[in-house]
């Protein structure tokens, strides 16, 4: 039998001992989060590096179909001219060199001052063409102190998901970009035909693409940049529709 004195140890002992382990489970949890953020944030940094590299290669895209409009309005007038001369035969053989031309591939929607907006725009805009979808440009803001890379990451991140949600409906597919300066806001909002159905069975607007890992960080990518210039980013439901709205402090 144990005495008294040997009892009151062994109880004392319990509440540190549930203590420790308490401790222990506490760190393992702690640890399993930490991991995980740490492989959210490396995620989410390979997304934005990413889409610096899709920004500067779409740069450089946009300056050489610049200069491709520019050479073709030269090659049409250089054959009016032989036209002109009577010259039909010269102007026949000298322009069938560039009949060829894909001009949808070269078709600007938007030309803003900003030409790392128009890339990323006009970009995506002929993406929707090809995939049978109808896009449109509201652009009235004059000043623009946000960064570059920060707003085109959210043009490009809007625009796909809206692009992702379209290319799922059967009946009519169409986007609208509208950008306009609120008081002290830049505002960027994109509006795209949807299926409620498809909406109400992804309310945490969670990809549906297969790799989900590298995919669904866009939300989380326009969210931050909305807290980092102390906006805020909603998105809203309306009938056959859904728009996804940020504002950013553009001063």
């Amino acid at each position: 039998m144990l005495s008294n004195m040997a009892v009151l140890r062994a109880i004392a002992i319990v509440p540190a001992i549930l203590l420790v382990v308490t401790l222990i489970v506490g760190c393992v949890i702690f640890h399993r989060k930490a991991t995980k953020n740490k492989s959210d944030l490396a995620r989410l940094k390979y997304q934005i590096d990413e889409q610096k590299r899709r920004i500067d290669d779409l740069s450089e895209q946009e300056h050489k179909i610049a200069k491709i409009r520019h050479d073709y309005k030269n090659h049409i007038s250089v054959g009016l001219s032989l036209l002109k001369s009577g010259e039909t035969v010269e102007a026949q053989q000298y322009l069938s060199k560039y009949s060829n031309q894909e001009l949808s591939k070269i078709y600007v929607y938007v030309d803003t001052s900003n030409d790392f907006i128009n890339a990323v725009i006009n970009d995506k805009f002929r993406l929707c063409a090809e995939k049978g979808i109808t896009p449109e440009a509201e652009i009235s803001f004059v000043e623009q102190k946000v960064d570059d890379i920060d707003l085109c990451s959210v043009l490009f991140n809007l625009l796909d998901n809206a692009i992702e949600a379209c290319e799922k409906l059967d009946k009519e597919r169409r986007i609208k970009l509208v950008m306009f300066q609120h008081k002290a806001y830049l505002v960027v909002r994109v509006i795209n035909t949807a299926d409620d159905s498809m909406i109400e069975k992804n309310t945490e607007l969670i990809t549906t693409k297969t790799d989900k890992k590298n995919h669904g960080m866009g939300t989380k990518i326009v969210s931050e940049i909305a807290r980092k210039y102390n906006g805020f980013f909603n998105t809203e439901q309306k009938c056959g529709s859904f728009c996804a709205e940020i504002w950013l402090k553009n001063v």
